[in-house]
């Protein structure tokens, strides 16, 4: 299910492999390479889906802010650079917490982009 933004939004799905969340097009945890899933994806016609493989940890600076950040790996606490990337009035979740053991956290930043 893809996370509803205002038009011109921008959401960003971390610790996906593959296009998984990105459209459902393959199942998460495949091995698909970035460009096929990228083909894939604008052969269904999702144009404005970007592909990018790194380290999810510190997000797509070059692509902030974000309205919504959809986390899918548990990080052991909410990574620092992911917040900073939330646009003013952002929403993450993520879950937080150990291999079996982890709390889902829903967080919002304020009209300054702090926290709440």
């Amino acid at each position: 299910m893809a996370a509803p933004t205002s038009p011109g939004g921008a959401c960003g799905a971390d610790g996906v492999s593959g296009a998984g969340a990105a459209g459902g097009v393959t199942r998460v945890g495949s091995d698909v390479a970035p460009w096929q899933a990228k083909s894939t994806l604008q052969q269904l016609g999702y144009g404005n889906v970007h592909v990018r493989v790194g380290d999810g940890y510190k997000g797509w600076p070059d692509k902030a802010p974000f309205d919504k950040i959809i986390v899918t790996c548990s990080p052991e606490k909410v990574p620092q650079p992911l917040v900073d990337q939330l646009a003013e009035d952002g929403l993450m979740i993520v879950p937080v917490g150990e291999r079996y053991s982890q709390t889902l956290y829903k967080l919002r930043t304020d009209i300054a982009g702090l926290p709440r």
